[in-house]
């Protein structure tokens, strides 16, 4: 799957797409503890322009997952409150602002 989301990436005409596809990878190298991918992969979505709200929350949830699996509170705490900024269900928005607190 790494390498089909990599080809999207590269391929892709769409910046929607390609966001979700990198926004993905950057899950994928956490969950393989590929952490130094991680760390580029957050640098590079860091400097792009145009993400849509919709991957903005996608990101901002994965950064939270990143920094939890980093054993970083803070982090957490930060990457869900700019989460909230892109929530649109709000029984979501009540699952987050829970979690935090209870951080």
């Amino acid at each position: 799957s790494q390498n089909t989301f990599k080809y999207i990436n590269v391929n892709s005409k769409g910046n929607d797409l390609r966001h979700k596809t990198i926004i993905t990878l950057l899950r994928l190298y956490v969950d393989l503890e590929e952490i130094e991918k991680a760390n580029f992969t957050i640098d590079y979505l860091s400097k792009e322009s145009k993400i849509s709200e919709e991957n903005r929350y996608e990101l901002y949830r994965t950064l939270a997952y990143y920094y939890e699996s980093r054993s970083d509170k803070n982090g957490v705490i930060g990457a869900l409150d700019k989460a909230l900024e892109y929530i649109v269900d709000k029984k979501e928005e009540e699952n987050v602002v829970s979690f935090v607190q209870n951080t």
